[in-house]
C-alpha cells in the first residue's frame, strides 16, 4: 500500500513515531486476530501481537519491498503465534487423512434468524478452537480474512498444494465435529 511505503520511509529516515503509530493502528486488529486464533488465549495473543510489532519495526530496514509490508507483517505474526503455541505445548494431535470439499454454509441472516446466526457463529468459533494452531490459522486466513490460497501459501511458507490439502483435511475435521455436535441437523 502506498501509505505504508510513505510511513516506512518516515520511520527509517526520521524515526517518526507518528508513522509508527499509524502502521500499528492499521494492522493491529489483523495481527491480534491471527495470533488469538492460533494461541487461543487473549493475554498471550496480545503479548504475541506486541512481539510481532516490536520484531517487525526492529527489522524494518531488512524489508526489501515496502509495498509488501502487510504480507511481511502477517508472516511474522503467523510464525510468532505458532512459536507461542508450541512453547506452551498447545499443539493438539495431528488431523486424520480423510478429506472433503466444503465447509459450513455462510449464514443467511434474516430477522428471525439473527439469534440462530449468533449461535452458529459461536459454534464455529468453538469448533475452530479445537483445531491445531496451524490448521486454525489456515482456516482463519482463508475463510475469515478472505485471503487467496496463493496469499496464504506465501504468508505461511507452505506450497499452494499443501495449503489446499490442509484446508481440505481441516474442513473434513470440522464437518465431523459438526456431525458429532449436531447429528441429523447438519445438511450435506
Amino acid at each position: 500500500m502506498q501509505q505504508d511505503q510513505y510511513y516506512i520511509k518516515q520511520i527509517l529516515s526520521e524515526g517518526a513515531e507518528e508513522a509508527l503509530y499509524k502502521l500499528v493502528k492499521r494492522y493491529q486488529k489483523q495481527v491480534f486476530n491471527l495470533c488469538y486464533r492460533v494461541i487461543r488465549n487473549r493475554e498471550e495473543a496480545e503479548e504475541a501481537a506486541q512481539d510481532v510489532f516490536l520484531k517487525a519495526f526492529a527489522q524494518l530496514n531488512k524489508l526489501e519491498d515496502p509495498a509488501k509490508f502487510g504480507g511481511w507483517l502477517m508472516r511474522i505474526a503467523y510464525h510468532r503465534a505458532i512459536d507461542y503455541a508450541r512453547k506452551d505445548k498447545k499443539l493438539p494431535v495431528e488431523l486424520d487423512e480423510a478429506g472433503w470439499s466444503r465447509i459450513v454454509d455462510e449464514y443467511e441472516p434474516g430477522p428471525d434468524e439473527l439469534l440462530h446466526a449468533k449461535e452458529k457463529k459461536a459454534l464455529i468459533e468453538e469448533l475452530l478452537a479445537l483445531l491445531p494452531p496451524v490448521e486454525n490459522a489456515l482456516m482463519t486466513l482463508f475463510y475469515l480474512e478472505e485471503m487467496s490460497v496463493k496469499e496464504v501459501a506465501k504468508l505461511t511458507a507452505l506450497s499452494e498444494s499443501n495449503v489446499k490439502i490442509k484446508l481440505m483435511r481441516t474442513r473434513e475435521t470440522v464437518r465431523k465435529l459438526l456431525r458429532k455436535r449436531l447429528g441429523n441437523e447438519l445438511k450435506d
